[in-house]
């Protein structure tokens, strides 16, 4: 079985970074936004929030090279964790344990890092068709 997801969104606020007092390790978190893509009988649009945790030397680089606002990509496993709030009262909570990031663009809307400044952008026109193929007419029989 697989523990995994790639999620795309927006950082909510500025991740936070703070050490482990046993070990010493930096852990870092953020939560995320990611849109539904749909919108619902209101006409808005719906988002999810997810909160990730990066470790070790991930942690200290998303601490330093990324903020609120900024459209990024992550890879991780969901990690379900139980625990008692300050009541007494059992809590369950499900994180994102991140094993890699990227940023897909700057808050400032920059392009994104992978893309280079010669390569160009390709959008599907509006009025796609997708009846554009005929079908081939053949006596052969299938292979198979």
């Amino acid at each position: 079985m697989i523990n995994s997801i790639v999620l795309t969104g927006r950082i909510v606020r500025n991740p936070e970074l703070r050490y482990l007092p046993s070990t010493g390790n930096g852990i870092a978190n953020f939560t995320l936004a990611v849109s539904r893509g749909f919108k619902n009988k209101e006409q808005i649009y719906e988002t999810d929030y997810f909160p990730c945790i990066a470790w070790k030397n991930k942690a200290e680089y998303i601490a330093n090279n990324f903020e609120k606002g900024i459209l990024v990509e992550l890879k991780g496993r969901v990690r379900i964790r139980n625990y008692k709030d300050k009541q007494g009262v059992n809590r369950t909570v499900s994180e994102i344990l991140i094993r890699s990031i990227k940023k897909l663009e700057s808050k400032k809307s920059e392009l994104p890092q992978e893309i280079k400044e010669n390569e160009a952008f390709y959008e599907m026109p509006e009025e796609f068709n997708e009846n554009i193929f005929r079908a081939i007419e053949t006596d052969d029989d299938m292979p198979f």
